[in-house]
């Protein structure tokens, strides 16, 4: 007896890929349709095949940076260096002689006890300067001018003398926030927290990243060790960049 094989053509992982990339580029196909492309997992190079595939859709089918709007997000810091006295540092995102029209704003009315020096870097306009408050900071409302007319963010930090902080992330939606006149340490680490959970959320490298994790990854301890290693790699590299021992160039960083 013979036996009738399928009527379906087989082809080669990669090819698969490639098809399913190219068919969600043209025609914007749903999720599931797109995991119809996708290879079996029984063939040996599956995981690696799926993990590029899932690289190459993010970056098709995303908004390039020189396409999108701009939505590298802003950073202004104030350190208070003696009472009522603070160091001001705002950077905002710059493409060349173009710059966010953004500026920072208290309702306490701070003067300003030194000109702004300005710095051009390749992707931003950080500018420093110093103030005087004649209120405390403390329970005024800072709002960041123009930020309703972006499709950035606003991230804002105050440090006081006593050693304590404040963190608040500014949208377009809600440009406004009031330092509050006290802070205690578990409404510091909700803050912190918060912003973190936003941080991934938000960031759509980060879930494709995770949906790969998924897709390659058998096992629950497996998974959670895996998942648990890149969240623990990923703040290393957040606080050695962050305190400036680390710098990776961004051109590289946006390609991919």
């Amino acid at each position: 007896m013979i036996a009738i094989r399928p009527t379906w053509t087989v082809t080669s992982p990669l090819a698969s890929v490639q098809r399913g990339i190219t068919a969600a580029i043209s025609w914007r196909l749903p999720l599931s349709k797109m995991i119809s492309y996708l290879p079996r997992p029984r063939s040996p190079k599956w995981p690696g095949l799926l993990a590029c595939g899932t690289v190459l859709f993010g970056h098709f089918l995303l908004p390039t940076p020189a396409f999108a709007h701009e939505v590298r997000p802003a950073y202004l810091e104030l350190r208070e260096i003696t009472t009522g006295e603070f160091s001001v540092l705002w950077k905002t995102p710059a493409r060349g002689e173009m710059r966010l029209a953004l500026s920072p704003e208290f309702s306490g009315q701070p003067k300003d006890i030194t000109p702004p020096v300005n710095r051009q870097t390749e992707t931003a306009v950080v500018q420093t300067w110093k103030i005087r408050t004649i209120e405390s900071l403390r329970g005024q409302t800072v709002r960041i001018r123009g930020l309703e007319r972006t499709m950035t963010d606003v991230l804002v930090r105050i440090e006081f003398a006593d050693g304590s902080s404040w963190v608040q992330r500014l949208t377009p939606s809600n440009p406004t926030a009031t330092v509050p006149v006290e802070q205690g340490a578990w409404e510091v680490a909700g803050q912190y927290s918060k912003l973190g959970v936003e941080h991934i959320l938000l960031g759509i490298d980060h879930l494709l990243f995770v949906l790969a994790l998924l897709m390659i990854t058998r096992g629950t301890m497996r998974l959670v060790k895996t998942i648990t290693a890149f969240t623990v790699a990923h703040s290393i590299t957040l606080g050695l960049a962050t305190l400036g021992f680390i710098h990776v160039p961004s051109q590289p960083v946006e390609a991919l």
